[in-house]
């Protein structure tokens, strides 16, 4: 598939509690989806709305396992950058290699209360991690005297977000900074936040061609690992 190519995806909600009881018809309408063969890709998200629950991996463990596509969602909320980078190291190695790399919603509910944030990091520090790791990590021995240790290189394809549907200069000029700061932290294509304004469409495009942004084009949602970088 070249940059010329229209991208279909979907994007699934996860529910809070077990896969084979809360989250089980959310299991089957997924695959029921993907196997329409009117999608390229599933994306699936982590803790929408500040809500817990059930990992995005749990939903899309069956759906890899049937090769389709899955885009897993990383948000910044409920780990530090340990947490995150361990989760990092099981998706690569259960299959995941697609991840939307996000700094999450503000907690609004937990467990007999609201959950304490975390933001150690934001998705731009995110991708600066997952592009590190795609490149090999190096880390201390634990040996004295001992070289430095390189990590095996995992294969992720990042995408980010970006909202252009804004109504006041002093709210969608930070996200284009922002998004100019996820490209180079590695960002290789865009999902857009919900919006109808086609005028901010329009801009958003005209924008990242004045940028000289290779491979820059607009897709129905967004394009998966081995497509060129899209805005969607």
């Amino acid at each position: 598939m070249d940059g010329n190519t229209f991208v279909h995806g979907v994007e699934l909600a996860t529910l809070r509690g077990m896969l084979q009881a809360e989250n089980a018809k959310h299991e089957k309408f997924g695959h029921e989806l993907m196997e329409t063969d009117l999608f390229d890709f599933i994306s699936i998200t982590d803790n929408p709305g500040g809500h817990s629950r059930i990992a995005p991996e749990g939903l899309g463990r069956s759906l890899l396992e049937k090769g389709h596509n899955v885009n897993i969602h990383m948000t910044c909320k409920d780990r530090n950058r340990n947490a995150l980078e361990m989760r990092a190291w099981q998706l690569a190695s259960d299959g995941f290699d697609n991840i939307l790399a996000l700094t999450g919603d503000y907690p609004v509910s937990g467990y007999q209360g609201i959950a304490r944030p975390v933001f150690d990091i934001d998705a731009v520090g995110l991708l600066n991690m997952y592009s590190a790791m795609n490149s090999g990590i190096t880390i201390p021995s634990l040996e004295i005297g001992s070289q430095p240790t390189m990590l095996s290189q995992t294969n992720f394809y990042l995408s980010a977000c970006v909202s252009p549907f804004k109504r006041y200069e002093g709210e969608y000029l930070p996200q284009y900074f922002k998004m100019e700061k996820k490209i180079q932290a590695g960002a290789r294509y865009f999902i857009l936040q919900l919006g109808y304004d086609s005028r901010k469409w329009a801009e958003l495009l005209l924008y990242a061609k004045l940028r000289n942004h290779d491979a820059v084009h607009c897709d129905d949602l967004s394009s998966p690992q081995g497509h060129s970088k899209a805005f969607s």
